[in-house]
């Protein structure tokens, strides 16, 4: 399978933007093709030199633009994708954001989350591309409800796709707000062919309050080996 990356940088001052880069890093081998960076700057985000500093070791292409405060990551997310523009079934795209990097009063619960959602669709690589060779989509916490167009989505953002499903007529449709990325793989993938690394329909206040913790995560893992 041929793995690329697509990451949205949104480098607020702070400890948060710089742990997703290393999170990024640590499982850089898992993308065997393109790894491309969105890195959107605009007022409060660190210096544009320490990040691509920081970003050096991950080898990707870095694409600097100007945030949108209005449309977030949907800004610039045609743009990078049509980068990896293909139809092989065999070729897959993650997807993920800097999540967090605005919401400080609830660092610890957020980065709990996003670490169980880089360990599953990441350290379990293996896992994903078996049912990738079935399935379009594959992510963690998937919720079965209408959100931003679509009928069902990964809360958080992290997914993968197939490019035969990625890049069908009409890949380049995406609505101009901020939750566009969030609801993309449920426009593009039936909900049977979509596939959830936890279990579905957990509460996003749950998520954003501490209900991700080790032993959950463990048991995620167990259960994909």
């Amino acid at each position: 399978m041929i793995r690329n990356l697509i990451f949205h940088l949104f480098p607020i001052e702070g400890p948060i933007w710089s742990w997703h880069v290393e999170q990024l890093i640590r499982y850089k081998s898992v993308w065997n093709g393109k790894r491309v960076v969105v890195l959107a700057l605009g007022a409060g985000t660190a210096d544009e030199t320490a990040v691509r500093r920081a970003l050096g070791p991950l080898d990707a292409e870095i694409l600097v633009r100007q945030n949108q405060s209005y449309r977030g990551e949907a800004a610039h997310f045609v743009e990078a994708i049509s980068l990896l523009e293909s139809v092989r079934p065999d070729e897959t795209t993650f997807y993920a954001h800097a999540k967090g990097v605005s919401r400080t009063e609830r660092e610890h619960w957020i980065r709990r989350w996003c670490d169980a959602m880089y360990r599953l669709n990441l350290g379990n690589v293996t896992a994903v591309d078996r049912h990738l060779l079935t399935k379009k989509a594959v992510g963690a916490f998937r919720l079965i409800k209408n959100h931003s167009g679509s009928p069902w989505h990964y809360s958080g953002t992290f997914w993968w796709i197939r490019h035969d499903a990625l890049f069908a007529p009409g890949w380049d449709d995406v609505p101009g707000e901020r939750y566009a990325v969030e609801g993309y793989p449920g426009r593009r993938v039936a909900l049977e062919d979509s596939v959830s690394l936890t279990e579905d329909n957990v509460p996003a206040e749950l998520l954003y309050n501490g209900w991700v913790d080790e032993p959950r995560i463990q048991a995620w893992e167990k259960a994909l080996a």
